[in-house]
């Protein structure tokens, strides 16, 4: 089975303080490559500070985490910051799409997900994004030292850039920190997504 989506849960237990922590460099990436504002959506939070800013800077924000944790933590940000932030507490594979978004993100998800799960987790997030809305995906990448699942999903190199190839690409690299293996994309959508996202194109 994929691995542990409640690690960050038994993660946080052992800590005494929590703290969101912005990536400047993926903010300013964002900032540079979308919509001032419009709506957000973040799937799955873990530690990442990302839809605070955007929600400090008037963005509609939904955030999903199955952690209890995280999401007890963004709603007490969310009311002594009085921000818009919509908290969906539950696993994405039961997550139903609603709407479109401008901006998606889905950073360190994939891997707690079958590789069916992650094509359609992807497909959806496309279908789901305005014209010239933004996704922003940062995955574990096969070879990883970190992969303990047999059926967990690792992209492999340029997999990411295959399945956005009918979108613009701004942004990509596969890169390695840490001794860790990942590949990051930021894409836009350039035409309706709902009537051209759902052809993933990757070898089997």
């Amino acid at each position: 089975m994929p691995e542990d989506k409640y690690y960050f849960d038994r993660l946080f237990k052992k800590r005494k303080k929590f703290k969101f922590e912005v990536d400047e460099e993926l903010l300013n990436l964002i900032l540079k490559n979308s919509k001032k504002s419009g709506n957000f959506l973040d799937l799955g939070v873990g530690e990442s500070g990302i839809f605070l800013e955007l929600a400090r800077r008037n963005f509609n924000v939904d955030v999903l985490d199955i952690s209890k944790t995280i999401t007890k933590e963004i709603k007490k940000i969310s009311l002594r910051e009085k921000l818009k932030i919509n908290v969906i507490a539950k696993d994405v594979r039961d997550f139903k799409f609603k709407g479109g978004y401008d901006i998606i993100s889905c950073v360190a998800l994939l891997h707690f997900l079958t590789k069916e799960e992650a094509y359609e987790l992807i497909k959806k997030m496309k279908e789901h994004t305005n014209i010239s809305g933004v996704n922003i995906i940062i995955a574990f990448r096969e070879g990883d030292i970190g992969k303990s699942e047999e059926d967990s999903f690792y992209v492999r190199k340029s997999e990411l850039k295959s399945i956005y190839s009918n979108w613009n690409i701004l942004n990509y690299e596969d890169y390695e920190e840490e001794g860790r293996k990942f590949s990051f994309i930021i894409a836009k959508n350039l035409k309706n997504g709902r009537d051209n996202s759902g052809r993933l194109r990757s070898k089997s």
